[in-house]
């Protein structure tokens, strides 16, 4: 335990310097590489793949599910009233949005 503030300076530089240390070498280049083809690979899919569309049932389900007493998110439109759109509004929002 420390109590001084010198010494909880000197316990949090210490922490910082065992958590944040370089690497030793030499670095496994076989490790290096097949995290570079993983992430390639990943890549090289993402530009190609389509994501699925959502259906309006799905987000009614998924709306369902949404607390009432959260806080609104960014556009501010509470969940409860999200709760109250009918299946008509949810079609027309559902292709209203890019994809």
């Amino acid at each position: 335990m420390v109590y001084s503030d010198f010494e909880k300076a000197e316990a949090f530089k210490d922490t910082l310097e065992v958590t944040f240390q370089e690497n030793e070498e030499p670095y496994c280049d076989d490790k290096i590489e097949e995290v570079e083809n993983l992430v390639n690979h990943f890549f090289d899919n993402f530009a190609t793949s389509t994501p699925p569309l959502t259906s309006p049932s799905e987000v009614r389900g998924i709306i369902k599910k949404l607390q009432n007493r959260k806080a609104a998110g960014p556009d501010q439109i509470p969940d409860i009233a999200l709760k109250y759109l009918t299946l008509n509004a949810l079609t027309h929002l559902n292709q209203s949005m890019p994809h």
